[in-house]
């Protein structure tokens, strides 16, 4: 259903395997390129029939604010979690990062102040909050900046070596 909302909306998915990433439209807006290269990752290949041969962890829709119209109400079991003004990670309804923080905080013994999590974008904002100490990268959103407990350096300068120098972690 996902798929077909987006194909008759014309808003481009991207596939995200184990291994693989893979983008479904073989004509993708330009806006599409953007949001990719916005985190360092170059246009994956296409592939129009991904998920219907591999196992598929996350997808990340590439649209507008103005196009989520075309989701509203008719997807309860998902959340659009919006990480650039083109992009959204599509996530189980009771899925997130900090969810999966929490689980693999119980698998191994971990109290939640014993967490570090780093992020740069508005999808990073419940793990931030959740984590004992929530690190927003110096190129990250303002929005994650004001609830997190430290900013650091960007990524591109050591931001995440900075934090953990600052922290005494390292």
């Amino acid at each position: 259903k996902l798929i077909e909302v987006s194909d008759e909306h014309q808003i481009d998915l991207v596939f995200n395997g184990l291994m693989e990433t893979k983008l479904r439209n073989k004509d993708f807006h330009p806006e599409t390129k953007l949001a990719m290269e916005s985190f360092g990752q170059a246009l994956p290949d296409i592939d129009v029939s991904f998920h219907e041969k591999e196992d598929v962890y996350q997808i990340v829709a590439l649209l507008s604010e103005e196009k989520m119209s075309a989701y509203n109400d008719k997807f309860p079991e998902f959340r659009f979690v919006r990480w650039h003004e083109y992009g959204v990670d599509v996530l189980p309804e009771n899925g997130s990062k900090a969810e999966t923080l929490k689980v693999v905080a119980k698998q191994y013994g971990f109290n939640r102040e014993d967490i570090i999590a780093f992020g740069d974008g508005n999808n990073d904002m419940e793990m931030i909050q959740y984590a004992g100490i929530g690190v927003a990268m110096g190129n990250g959103r303002d929005e994650l900046k004001e609830v997190s407990d430290f900013v650091t350096l960007t990524n591109n300068d050591g931001g995440i070596c900075h934090a953990l120098r600052e922290f005494k972690l390292i």
